[in-house]
């Protein structure tokens, strides 16, 4: 098992709160994380036809962040423009 943030081996356990495998270090710093479908709601307009697979990849990038959901829409949506 490895950290899905920082790519360690050591102390890596499976975390609460949907932030899946951290280690220590990572967990201390990582906030939890929302639901899938809670993800969805806040993040696309209601008229996006965005592919499944697009909307799933920007889920496992905001679980792999050590931000919170509010932060990542704001730099991910920033960014964009």
């Amino acid at each position: 098992m490895y950290c899905r943030i920082c790519g360690n081996e050591e102390n890596v356990t499976l975390r609460t709160g949907r932030r899946g495998l951290l280690c220590d270090s990572c967990a201390a710093d990582t906030p939890a994380k929302v639901s899938r479908e809670a993800f969805d709601a806040a993040y696309w307009d209601k008229g996006d036809e965005v592919h499944h697979a697009t909307r799933r990849e920007f889920y496992d990038d905001y679980r792999a962040s050590n931000i919170t959901l509010a932060e990542y829409i704001r730099t991910t949506q920033s960014a964009a423009m």
